[in-house]
């Protein structure tokens, strides 16, 4: 695996049909950390993960990897260090499950090299972790949306590449496979590696993540620790949403029977 120093964004912007999305956004990525993006939708959270993935090009500023700008890095390099795992895993092709986990392998062999028994252990120990070993010989076509999930992320695990971003990975997935999937991220940051999430559940991110990244109004409106993110006044003016922020294990978390909407006056006072 490739060690990761440091990834960063540089006054960043992105327009979409001439509308910004975000703009002045500066942020630097720690080793081994977990990372949530949260906002309202529109809020520019999957187009952040791929303007970090070098899949897409910014209006202005620059994503550097290690202190060199991505656009200037080879793909093959950059897939050495990032992956990602993204929202929609419809299939083209009736690959197999292990097929496609093993497509997680091409960053590190050559042209035409075949898997050795070193890239084949880590292919089936990715599989086993992600309990998709028993549809090894299955087309991903014929698995539900969430074992396909499940095959996407054993597929980035086998890249072994230092930096994972999931993009609502666990979107369509029941809460067992939920928990086990942001537990199994957890640990690997906590076994060195970068995780950057784009997380629609606020509960969720706010137990799993080290780190929160807010995304709003066209910027970046908070990043820190869940309990300095997820605060009631963040909650009113970003989600819309009245909540109890109470202390859970050391982590804030949301009264769920304590949510409201905001009212339509209510949000045009705040906008004001």
């Amino acid at each position: 695996m490739a060690s990761m120093r440091t990834l960063s964004v540089k006054d960043l912007q992105f327009s979409y049909d001439g509308n910004i999305v975000f703009e002045g956004v500066n942020l630097e990525f720690g080793k081994g950390e977990m990372i949530g993006l949260i906002g309202p939708n529109g809020a520019g959270k999957s187009t952040l993960l791929r303007l970090l993935m070098g899949l897409m090009a910014p209006g202005q500023g620059e994503v550097h990897l290690n202190g060199g700008c991505i656009s200037r890095i080879k793909r093959r390099e950059l897939a050495q260090y990032l992956t990602l795992v993204p929202q929609d895993s419809q299939v083209g092709y009736a690959f197999s499950a292990e097929e496609l986990v093993a497509m997680g392998r091409n960053p590190w062999l050559g042209r035409f090299q075949p898997l050795g028994r070193h890239d084949v252990d880590i292919i089936q120990s990715a599989m086993e972790k992600m309990d998709v070993a028993r549809f090894a010989k299955r087309s991903v076509n014929q698995l539900s949306g969430g074992e396909r999930q499940r095959v996407f992320i054993a597929r980035a695990i086998a890249q072994e590449t230092p930096i994972i971003m999931l993009d609502e990975a666990t979107a369509n997935l029941d809460i067992c496979h939920q928990l086990e999937i942001l537990s199994l991220a957890k640990k690997l940051a906590e076994g060195g590696r970068t995780v950057i999430a784009a997380i629609h559940d606020l509960t969720m991110a706010s137990r799993f993540c080290d780190r929160l990244l807010l995304l709003a109004d066209k910027g970046l409106r908070a990043d820190g620790r869940a309990n300095e993110v997820l605060t009631e006044g963040n909650l009113r003016r970003y989600f819309k949403l009245h909540a109890e922020v109470h202390a859970q294990s050391g982590r804030p978390g949301l009264n769920i029977a304590a949510i409201s909407p905001v009212s339509s006056s209510e949000s045009n006072n705040y906008n004001d």
